[in-house]
């Protein structure tokens, strides 16, 4: 097994500083920026530009120079105009047209007419420096003073009309030897910034094509050219009648992370265990046999995908998973953190029948999943039996939404008696499902897939508001004092909202807290963190009794117990049934389970109870309450009035 300091970090993992999403937003705010300081230029330029047009038509005009004022007047108020324009319909483009055009018709009219003295002529380089930042080296701005340098031949031309001003050989050499050099400039202008333009797509190309193909934050393959890839390679494989597998990996309990340690650990151990898993299946390997760094893939989240060509039998593909497994094998240390995380993966073969990548994924992804039920850290072949078997918690899921749709849940009540004297004290809710496609499938069945589907949530409002409503009615109709019991499910431990949506029942139905139970399973606590801590204190506030349910299952050592406001343990009934079985610890562990929880001052309660000699031996050590089937079988509401009469009555 490779230790940790043999994971070097491959040339194709070194990671960009800045994701995707944080490059593309830094490049658009630099692009409007950029944007905002060009209108800017534009809007003051005009300003000055309109000003001076302004001063100068005025002083033509009042030399008699009609010609050369009108046209600078027309051009201040044009000038005027399209600023308005621009600040009304912001119109970029538009405006620069506009703007470019008033300076061609300002630069010819300068020229032909010469202004006071000739001196117009000296007001044309300014107008070209203008020309040149406006449009930052365009190639329209070369070819228009091209156009305006051959425009200045006529100069040399004898005066033809009395518009046109008279200059001297010098004066008309020095104009267009000064012009002949800016055009100059910005035919260097306009090929510089072309050949800048094509350095940086030429040095940025290969980072922008990482970031289209390849996983920002691993630096491995992502799922669209992986998918792509794949489906290539799995033609080629199923031409060549060779081998090739598809392995579906999964972090363990990796929510959990992220909602202990925040998402910024979570990246930072997707990120090291994307460079382990790389170099533990690395190209040069002979027994995995991957094509490229394609054949490595982060798929969505904490899924990865990792192919592998050619292998001979599946011993080399179980070296490979075995390989994988042993990558978590001692932990990971991050920011001083010691992360234990285990990995699920699942195994598809393609050999005998072609299959798309979707399919393969979809197969791969299926046996993932079973190894997530078989206990987490190991892999599983995709078989049919698991197909099947997925294929009908499908048709359960689907079931269950049907049946919430529909209000195709009821509940049925079992009562909790008091072990000195059979006094129902309590009731629990158990919830059953009278939906044709859930015929025959009980709660032990469906409860786990509403947890996995996130229906969960649905179901235990559902449970909660009708037990609810139910209890207040028993009230009415028998004055029976004692508790109702509800199950929740342990994702709701995860729901911050659960305690105000419990409260707004209690209110809703003017139920008092203190004779409501919530039960929750003792694994729920195994893997406990801040939030579901807090989700229980919360309930607690409320004023309701807190029960942890199928206790010794979950192996909870009694001092955790004081970090919890939990109220009531019930003994699981595995325990119960096997108190006169040959195994006789089984006596010992109930009774040690009473006495602790007594010294911690939390009432027992012994559940599955089905022999009178059962109850009496849970009767002479002390358990407080007992429930089963040998006291009473869960009973329709109805049949609940008649029980609770009678055991008030005697």
């Amino acid at each position: 097994m490779l230790s940790k300091e043999s994971y070097p970090v491959s040339p194709i993992l070194e990671l960009p500083k800045k994701s995707t999403s944080t490059f593309i937003t830094e490049f658009n705010r630099l692009a409007e920026t950029a944007q905002d300081y060009r209108q800017k230029m534009i809007h003051h330029l005009t300003l000055v530009g309109v000003f001076f047009l302004l001063i100068f038509s005025y002083k033509n005009l009042s030399n008699g120079l009609w010609g050369l004022g009108l046209v600078l007047l027309a051009c201040s108020v044009t000038g005027t105009l399209n600023l308005l324009y621009y600040r009304l319909r912001k119109r970029d483009t538009y405006t620069l047209f506009v703007l470019n055009c008033i300076l061609i018709i300002l630069c010819l009219t300068l020229l032909i007419t010469g202004g006071i003295e000739s001196t117009g002529i000296l007001w044309i380089y300014p107008i070209m420096a203008i020309c040149l930042l406006v449009n930052r080296f365009a190639v329209g701005l070369v070819l228009a003073s091209m156009l305006l340098l051959l425009s200045a031949l006529i100069l040399y031309l004898p005066n033809l009309h009395p518009l046109i001003a008279s200059y001297t050989n010098v004066e008309s050499s020095r104009f267009l030897f000064t012009l002949t050099a800016m055009s100059c400039i910005s035919s260097l202008g306009v090929y510089h910034k072309e050949k800048a333009l094509d350095c940086i797509v030429s040095l940025h190309e290969q980072d922008m094509q990482r970031l289209a193909f390849f996983d920002s934050l691993t630096g491995l393959a992502n799922r669209s050219s992986f998918n792509h890839w794949l489906q290539k390679m799995i033609d080629r494989f199923d031409h060549e009648k060779k081998i090739l597998a598809l392995l579906y990996v999964d972090l363990d309990n990796f929510k959990q992370v992220n909602d202990v340690h925040g998402h910024h650990v979570g990246d930072e151990l997707l990120v090291e265990f994307g460079n382990r898993l790389f170099n533990c299946v690395r190209p040069t390997d002979r027994t995995s046999m991957i094509i490229n760094d394609e054949g490595i893939a982060r798929l969505a989240g904490d899924e990865f995908a990792v192919t592998i060509a050619g292998a001979s039998c599946a011993e080399e593909i179980v070296v490979v998973a075995e390989r994988i497994l042993g990558i978590c094998k001692d932990g990971f240390t991050l920011d001083g953190l010691d992360l234990q995380v285990t990995v699920s993966i699942g195994i598809a073969i393609s050999q005998d029948e072609p299959v798309s990548a979707e399919v393969l994924l979809k197969q791969a992804d299926t046996a993932m999943y079973q190894s997530k039920r078989n206990g987490k850290n190991s892999y599983q072949f995709y078989t049919e039996d698991i197909a099947r078997s997925i294929s009908e918690r499908q048709a359960i899921e689907v079931g269950l939404q049907q049946a919430l749709a529909e209000d195709r849940f009821t509940l049925m009540y079992q009562p909790i008696y008091a072990s000195s004297n059979l006094a129902i004290t309590s009731v629990e809710v158990l919830l059953r499902c009278q939906a044709e496609a859930l015929r025959g499938i009980g709660p032990d069945t469906f409860i786990p897939i509403a947890e996995s589907s996130g229906l969960i949530k649905k179901l235990d409002l559902w449970v909660i508001e009708h037990a609810l409503g139910s209890f207040g009615k028993l009230q009415q109709e028998t004055g029976y004092t004692g508790k109702i019991s509800i199950n929740i499910s342990t994702v709701e431990l995860h729901n911050p909202t659960f305690p105000d949506q419990v409260g707004q029942l209690l209110s809703k139905y003017n139920v008092d807290p203190s004779r409501v139970v919530l039960e929750v399973t003792e694994t729920s606590l195994m893997e406990s963190d801040q939030q579901s801590s807090a989700t229980l204190h919360s309930l607690k506030a409320l004023g309701v009794t807190l029960s942890l349910d199928d206790f010794g299952t979950g192996y909870t050592a009694f001092n955790q117990l004081i970090h919890y406001p939990v109220d009531c343990l019930k003994i699981d009934k595995s325990f119960v049934q096997g108190l006169f079985s040959e195994s006789d610890h089984l006596h010992k562990m109930v009774d040690i389970i009473r006495k602790l929880a007594k010294i911690y001052n939390l009432n027992v309660i012994a559940e599955g109870v089905e022999t009178e000699e059962q109850m009496n031996y849970l009767q002479q050590i002390g358990c407080d309450s007992l429930q089963g089937y040998y006291l009473s079988k869960p009973l329709v509401y109805d049949n609940l009035l008649s029980v609770i009469k009678e055991n008030t009555t005697e």
